[in-house]
């Protein structure tokens, strides 16, 4: 069992593939319209985990939308653009994904066989 070990040493020393897991929901956002594949989420029986995440980053982006805006025009930002750029620098700097680890061990089942099971952990924003 040892030597399976081994090769999972040096594992968290690998940097993250770029672009690993890059959210699309920045490029999509430019209305508070659901795009349409995420409005059946809350419904879905077993709705795949990436897509129940960015149903809840346009949820959010949605609700505070308006909130949003105004704390920019008390913040000094004068036109309209302005403000506009810095929500869009904003919600891009939030949904893409700043580092990932993936992480490898194996396991050994009941029946007596290894599997190597992989997981991984994304951190977004600053």
């Amino acid at each position: 069992m040892f030597s399976l070990l081994r090769p999972l040493q040096s594992i968290g020393n690998k940097p993250a593939k770029k672009g690993f897991f890059k959210s699309q929901v920045s490029a999509k956002y430019v209305t508070s319209e659901f795009p349409q594949y995420l409005k059946d989420i809350p419904e879905a029986e077993n709705p795949l985990f990436t897509k129940m995440v960015e149903y809840n980053i346009f949820n959010a982006i949605r609700i505070l939308d308006s909130r949003f805006l105004a704390s920019l025009v008390e913040r000094g930002l004068k036109t309209e653009q302005e403000r506009e750029h810095k929500k869009q620098g904003i919600i891009k700097l939030m949904t893409e994904c700043n580092s990932v680890i993936e992480i490898k061990f194996p396991i050994k089942r009941d029946t007596g066989a290894y599997e190597l099971i992989t997981g991984y952990r994304a951190h977004h924003s600053m």
